[in-house]
């Protein structure tokens, strides 16, 4: 039984029988589908379905304390990180030397928390004289 790809319109013989489903072969291959989800996504109802995690949908959008995954104030080094890097544009610039290097986000207080002032752009090397600086300060 020949079927027409839904993303390249092209003929294409399904591998295995769709059983009673009705988005099963869809698609000639994994390259159709994943091209295809990338320009339609899913959709429910009209706004577009990113994802289910745990039996809530959330959707395109969804940021901060509207995605489900949403960990707040107890957040992970990496993720707070991650967070930081979504939401400042890097100069390059750094804010203590004036260099132009390539830079990283450095913590002033020493405690983790969402504020973005809270950062500033260092180079490596400022950033490593400015964190043992803090250390001093915390241990004294």
């Amino acid at each position: 039984m020949r079927k027409v790809c839904d993303n390249c319109k092209g003929a294409f013989t399904p591998k295995y029988p769709a059983y009673g489903t009705k988005n099963k072969n869809r698609f000639c291959g994994v390259d159709c589908r994943n091209q295809f989800l990338k320009t339609v996504g899913f959709k429910k109802g009209d706004k577009r379905l990113i994802g289910n995690r745990n039996g809530k949908l959330f959707y395109k959008g969804q940021f901060d304390e509207l995605q489900p995954n949403w960990k707040g104030d107890s957040v992970s080094y990496g993720g707070l990180h991650k967070w930081l890097l979504r939401r400042k544009i890097k100069t390059n610039i750094c804010e203590h030397c004036g260099d132009s290097k390539k830079t990283q986000w450095a913590n002033k207080d020493g405690q983790y928390k969402r504020e973005l002032s809270d950062y500033i752009e260092l180079c490596s090397s400022c950033h490593k004289y400015y964190d043992n600086q803090i250390r001093r300060a915390l241990t004294t």
